[in-house]
């Protein structure tokens, strides 16, 4: 039991501190531990080596940091891509509901199309957002909105449109909640307790 408080802990500890200070903090322990290790052997080992003998151990240990920084890297292209196919994902979703809701005629029609614009501008926010919760809440909201104005529109339409339109509408809403999944996934604290 009490490995699961402490990785609840150490998962609480990586969430809520900023990626910057925890860079540091793993630096300066490599740093002491490098330096510690020098420390020791030096006092262990009294004879004198000469700096070729160790270059094997060097190498290895230089090819394992690229191969990390590889890795690294490769994660963040990764993580990249995807959000950047979400977000045109996203952005194909609403401006399909807005084509469709050029379909709906009258005053339903121009109520949806504002709320769909309404929306989008909501979600336009989102990446220069300092408060991502907050816009998520109002993305919330004028989905609600949204959809009580796809609700009041579809009587008018032909069911064959109608259809197409919920569909667009439910594939917005989906993009949506796909995009903020993808944002808040971060590392289990399983995987760095190993």
């Amino acid at each position: 039991m009490t490995e699961l408080v402490q990785m609840a802990t150490l998962e609480a500890v990586m969430n809520s501190t900023s990626l910057w200070l925890i860079g540091l903090v793993f630096f300066l322990a490599l740093v002491a531990a490098a330096v510690g290790g020098e420390m020791l052997r030096a006092r262990i080992d009294t004879r004198r080596h000469d700096s070729g003998s160790d270059g094997y151990l060097l190498s290895a240990v230089l090819a394992l940091l690229g191969l990390l920084i590889a890795f690294t890297f490769s994660l963040a292209l990764s993580r990249y891509d995807n959000r950047r196919e979400m977000v045109v994902e996203e952005g194909n979703a609403i401006g399909t509901l807005w084509l469709r809701a050029t379909l709906a005629q009258g005053l339903q029609g121009a109520a949806l199309r504002d709320a769909v614009k309404r929306y989008a501008d909501i979600r336009l926010r989102l990446p220069t957002a300092t408060d991502h919760d907050a816009v998520e809440t109002e993305t919330l909201d004028a989905q609600r909105f949204v959809w009580q104005h796809v609700r009041a529109t579809l009587p008018e339409l032909q069911p064959p449109i109608a259809a197409t339109l919920v569909t667009a509408a439910t594939d917005m809403f989906d993009a949506a909640a796909r995009r903020k999944a993808e944002r808040n996934a971060r590392i289990p604290g399983r995987v760095l307790d190993w």
